[in-house]
């Protein structure tokens, strides 16, 4: 009789040779799925690098109307794959010229050119347009990038623009006298 109590204090209950035939069985699903999360990965920086490239290369060829319509048409990608002091220089870059436009075509009521954007403005605007924050706290990120572009001027009221944007203004001035 204690042979018997022996064996089955020993034998394996079906609860638990359940259990470890799942547990196998979700490593091994654990184990493609990884695989193929670090192929994606992969890939992902590959296409991300090369549409950074491309869209660098284009937005030297093409001119300004056309880089302008891309843009418009493409602005959930804007900032994808960029530096984050490359993609506020942008951001600010293009608020600049539409600020100019949107005044000189007299379409805002404006009467003081001011193309700046708050940090939180800024953390919006590359959010949409797809910029991949490596953080937790993007501001912070925002900030520290602000912190270091030589091109940029914080304004008195906390706000940012390029240091170049009068010269946007009169760029845009130049090209509708031209235009009329």
């Amino acid at each position: 009789m204690q042979e018997i109590i022996k064996r089955m204090e020993h034998a394996e209950p079906s609860r638990i040779r359940a259990i470890k035939a799942e547990l196998e069985k979700c490593a091994d699903e654990y184990q493609v799925v990884k695989e193929q999360l670090d192929k994606a990965e992969i890939e992902y920086e590959a296409v991300r690098e090369k549409f950074s490239y491309v869209r660098r290369r284009a937005s030297e060829l093409m001119n300004a109307g056309e880089w302008y319509g891309w843009r418009n048409s493409h602005s959930h990608v804007l900032y994808a794959g960029m530096p984050m002091g490359e993609a506020i220089e942008e951001l600010l870059w293009s608020y600049a010229w539409d600020t100019a436009f949107a005044i000189i075509d007299g379409k805002k009521d404006i009467t003081t050119y001011e193309p700046a954007n708050s940090l939180q403005e800024i953390y919006k605007q590359l959010d949409k347009g797809g910029y991949e924050f490596r953080s937790t706290s993007p501001l912070r990120e925002v900030n520290a990038a602000l912190m270091q572009l030589k091109t940029i001027v914080k304004l008195p009221n906390d706000k940012y623009m390029r240091g170049d944007a009068s010269d946007i203004f009169e760029q845009m001035r130049t090209w509708k006298k031209d235009q009329t």
